[in-house]
Formats: structure tokens, sequence, C-alpha cells
């Protein structure tokens, strides 16, 4: 999700240490004599992410697939896009499929990228870069995940954390300054299959994640062991030390519950202290975790957001908070916009807005177990792969709708507006510009699109 972070200063002296990007010309010319723009076909693009570590840099943004990983800003030229930078990794069997923005020591904007081989790269993309090559250069080189990185989410205030998300079904903590794995989120309570996505609490202090076991989980950072742990790990020195960092391994979330839905999850968002999942089952489900004594793993339904063509997995939808909008492409090459925020005087329709909310709850996770409800295909394939999955049938049990602090939104669902492009290709991933005044997709084609969300006739723009 596109964020502000803290904006780190700069000496007067020595001038501004962000934006310092290569011209989109000398890439442009770059790219035509390497023989790249043509005759190579485009591989698919999985993640887009704006840059949010300084305001100069809020129309800057970036995206993987394959091998490479491209920066762009928006612009005014016909497409709409210009190519800053493009890192092609050396490794040809790398497959990048998430990345996420942070800023380095001395604030300059650092890109993390991960996918296929496991392994996180973290790109300086400023002043420190390669300029003579017109290329970000390596900063850090993070390894621990043993199999593929699937989500990147950076701390939303502390720039040297990054959170990943990995088919080894763990969840890790990074310190991206000194290289260190503050902590590990599985084990005993952990999931038990692939973990797709992950996501911070505004406020940095718990995260999400979700996986393929359609569990969804949160986990607290304010123990005093991760806590010393992320302290420690600031200025841990390996070769000082002589050793690496002492990974935390965190075994037991603090809330756990597979009643939201019945595939898949590969999605996730907080919206203040509720949450937004998406599974395959062509809606995305507006939550409240309400945990009791007799039902630890129950959620209290909010509203769903229905949309058509979307039982693929590994389809990310983003959330623009400052303006109240939902976004979420499919598999048709379509683009779905909500407007969050109902308008005043539909907030007096306050009984049959209630209505629409259930509380889900049932069997535990044992039991469920033992019925088989939740049962899903033991294969865990690749983004790469055919991702269309057979949808299940719901089993969720509605009961008495419980009181709880959300009536700020209990807003009425309205007509979603679909963005209409050429071509048919899987939309992965979309994201909001930090100010929410466009909105940029990738596509399974190879393509970027930028969309302007604060035009009304506005018309997708495309960039290949």
């Amino acid at each position: 999700m596109p964020r502000k972070r803290p904006r780190p200063s700069s000496s007067p002296a020595e001038g501004p240490i962000l934006g310092d990007f290569p011209s989109a010309k000398a890439w442009g010319q770059r790219l035509r004599l390497s023989g790249s723009a043509a005759g190579v076909p485009p591989a698919p693009l999985y993640s887009v992410a704006f840059c949010g570590v300084c305001e100069a840099l809020e129309n800057v943004f970036a995206s993987v697939g394959g091998n490479r990983i491209s920066v762009y800003q928006l612009s005014e030229n016909a497409d709409g896009i210009e190519l800053l930078q493009l890192f092609v990794d050396e490794d040809t069997a790398e497959d990048f499929y998430s990345c996420d923005w942070t800023s380095g020591p001395n604030g300059e904007p650092w890109l993390c990228a991960g996918g296929q081989n496991s392994h996180i790269k973290v790109l300086n993309c400023g002043r420190g870069g390669d300029e003579a090559a017109h290329q970000p250069s390596v900063a850090r080189v993070l390894q621990g995940h043993t199999n593929q990185v699937l989500c990147l989410a950076a701390h939303p205030l502390e720039p040297a954390l990054l959170l990943s998300a990995s088919k080894d079904e763990s969840a890790r903590l990074w310190n991206v300054h000194s290289g260190s794995c503050v902590a590990i989120f599985a084990g005993h309570e952990g999931h038990r299959q692939q973990v797709l996505s992950c996501a911070w609490h505004p406020e940095g202090r718990s995260l999400v994640t979700a996986a393929m076991d359609q569990y969804i989980k949160i986990w607290s950072l304010d123990t005093l062991e991760v806590q010393r742990a992320i302290v420690e790990a600031r200025t841990w020195d390996p070769e000082e030390k002589g050793r690496q960092f002492p990974t935390l391994h965190e075994q037991f979330p603090q809330f756990s519950t597979r009643h939201v839905h019945t595939d898949y999850v590969d999605c996730v968002r907080f919206l203040g202290n509720l949450l937004m999942s998406k599974s395959i089952e062509n809606t995305i489900v507006f939550w409240n975790p309400t945990p009791s004594k007799a039902r630890k793993d129950a959620v209290t339904v909010l509203r769903e957001y229905t949309f058509q063509d979307a039982n693929f997995w590994y389809v990310k939808f983003d959330l623009d908070v400052q303006n109240g909008r939902l976004a979420v492409g499919n598999r048709m090459g379509s683009v779905f916009i909500w407007n969050l925020y109902a308008a005043p005087e539909l907030n007096l329709i306050e009984e049959e807005a209630a209505k629409d909310e259930d509380v889900r709850d049932g069997l535990g996770s044992e039991e469920q177990q033992q019925s088989g409800h939740g049962k899903q295909d033991s294969r865990t394939p690749s983004p790469t792969e055919s991702s269309l999955t057979e949808e299940t049938d719901a089993a969720d049990e509605q009961s008495a709708i419980q009181v709880f602090e959300a009536d700020k939104y209990r807003f009425l669902v309205p007509p979603h507006h679909k963005v209409s492009r050429t071509g048919r290709a899987i939309v992965r991933d979309v994201a909001f510009s930090p100010d929410g005044n466009n909105l940029v997709f990738c596509c399974e084609d190879g393509t970027v699109w930028r969309f302007a969300t604060n035009e009304a006739s506005s018309e997708s723009r495309q960039s290949s």
C-alpha cells in the first residue's frame, strides 16, 4: 500500500539525496542498443509499488517480473509513463514476484524485490546507484527463506524494517540496513502452506499474514522479546560479533482464523484496526476480528465487495485510505474501483446497513481438519503456473450480530466503477499513488497501465 514515511533530512551543502534518477531518454537509447526493447517476449509482471519515501518521489513507482526490475515516473507524455531505471538480474532463472520501497541509512530510495530464487534484492535507486550505467546498485541481498518470496511490505514508520512472506510457510522480519533477519513468524501455530500475503498495521506494532491454508493470522511486535531483537539488530555486525544475528522464532500469533474465506487467501490489508482480505471467490471481505472466550477465532463481516472473473489466485488489491478507495483487477484485464465512504445521508440507514453484517465462527482448527471443512488440493503451485482453481462452497455459519466498534465504517456498498482497457491479460497487481490521483496496474502480458483517478472521464494509458 502506498505510504508516507518519515522524510530524512539531507545536508544543504551536498544537495538533495533523493530523486537523483538517470533520464528516461538515456534509458530508451540503452534499451534499443541492447535489443531488449524488441524481439524479446515481455515477462509477466506481478507487482507494482509507488515510492513513498518522500514527497518529491511520489510520482515514481516500480514494477517487477521475470528477472527485471523497472522504475518509472508518471509524466505528461503520450504514454503517461516514463522509464527511469532498469535492473536486469544476472540470474536468468530469477522471476521477481513482489516489490516495495523503503529508504537507506542516509535517506536514499531503496527498492526491495523478491521472487523465485528465495533471496531479497535491495537496490539503491538514488545517488548511491551506478550512475554511469544508469541503473541502481545492489545495496543488500537478504538470504534466509528456503523457497519463493511471494510478498514484501516495508514498515510504515521505521524504514529499516521489511516484512516478507514465502512459499516456505513463514514470514520474516528483516533489518535491511544491517542485513539481519530479526524474527521468523512460523512454527507450532503458524501457517501450514504458502504464505501469500503480509501487511503492517498503520502504527507498525502488529502485522498480518494470509496463506493457502485459508488462515489469516495477526502477529504482535509488542512483546519484550521482539522489541529487544529489533533494537539489537539495528547495530549488529556479523564480522565484529563473529556470528550471524540470533534470529527470534515467533510461533504463536495474537489472532488466527479461517472463517473469512473458503480457499487460498492471497491478499490482506489493514484498514485502521479492521481488515480487508481476498480469496479466489470473486469477493473482497471487510471484517473485524471479534475473539471471545468461547470462540477465539470468530470474526464479524462488515461488508463484501463482489466483482467478476476473479477465480485466479495471486491477484492483489490496493487501498487508498486517504480518499476512501479500493481497487482490484481480474483475469479479463479489467480493474474495479469502489468508493468506500458513503454520503453522509446514507449513514442514517443504520438498521438496513446492519442487516448486511454477519458474525462468522465455527469449529476449531482441529475439528475443522477432522470434518474436512476447507479441504483443498495438497499441490502448491507457484504464481507462474496456471492459477485457475476450483471454487469451494461457503461453509460459514451466521449468528446474532455482535456490538462492535466499527460504526464509522457502516457504509453502504456503492456500485463499483470498472476501468476497461484493450487486451485480456490478467491484472496481477494495482497501486494507488500516495496522493490518490493515479492508479497504476501491471499485467501478465508484461504491460503497465496508468489511470487518472481524479478525472472521471479519463481513459487508461499503456506502457509496455
